[in-house]
């Protein structure tokens, strides 16, 4: 209301309004190349993708957490014949049966104190740090095979020598070999190593004491004993 055309100015000839054009309205061009874009229909299925980065994964269902227990290892006397030196415990989640495989744990291994002794306790090996060493990790291996591991398995080891001005060396060469490449195409085992020294170890006649943490990841659950926690005392 109120515009009128400017003076001078008027319709040129031959010039209307285009087909199918309203006033207002959007003209055939922009109709064209603006189209907007069909949603989906009610109750189709998803379209197939063809390519491109495929989309989220459905949510799976929250599993409820594993209870952690400590469980003591079950070591023949073959392997570990000492009774007054345990192998080490397990700190792990037990996992239930299945169609493909018994029960297992999963956690990590601690022993705190793997020595060069045999049956009665008696030191294998006295007062040589270099065969000790390759007589504890022989033991090792072992053990580890039991909860179904190996030297690829371990996180952490820390050698106790004592004298380690004159046993260290020794020591040293002994880790080298174990955690060399046991084949040609195999790769070297890594873990955190550390070397102390102390001025004696029991029993007389050991000169390296070996602490270990390794993984545990599907140890047979008879190779395992639960270490029940003590019930609280009653309350008067």
């Amino acid at each position: 209301p109120g515009m009128g055309m400017m003076p001078g100015m008027g319709m040129m000839p031959g010039m209307g309004m285009m087909p199918g054009m309203m006033p207002g309205m959007p003209g055939p061009y922009y109709q064209q190349f603006h189209r907007p874009t069909p949603g989906p229909t009610p109750g189709a299925a998803p379209p197939t993708p063809t390519g491109g980065t495929p989309g989220p994964k459905p949510l799976l269902p929250i599993q409820l957490a594993r209870p952690t227990n400590k469980y003591i290892l079950r070591v023949p006397a073959s392997i570990w014949p000492s009774t007054k030196y345990p192998p080490g415990i397990v700190i792990g989640e037990p996992s239930p049966p299945s169609n493909r495989a018994p029960p297992t744990i999963s956690g990590t291994y601690h022993s705190s104190a793997i020595l060069s002794i045999g049956p009665e306790d008696r030191v294998f090996h006295g007062n040589h740090a270099q065969k000790q060493t390759e007589f504890i990790f022989k033991k090792l291996d072992l053990v580890l095979a039991s909860l179904n591991g190996c030297s690829a398995d371990i996180i952490s080891m820390t050698a106790h020598v004592k004298n380690i001005d004159e046993h260290g060396q020794g020591v040293l060469e002994a880790y080298g070999k174990y955690m060399a490449p046991k084949k040609k195409n195999d790769r070297r085992s890594i873990c955190a190593w550390t070397m102390f020294g102390v001025s004696g170890l029991v029993p007389l006649g050991c000169v390296v004491q070996l602490e270990v943490k390794a993984m545990v990841r599907r140890a047979p659950s008879t190779a395992l004993i639960l270490d029940h926690r003590p019930k609280a005392a009653a309350k008067s």
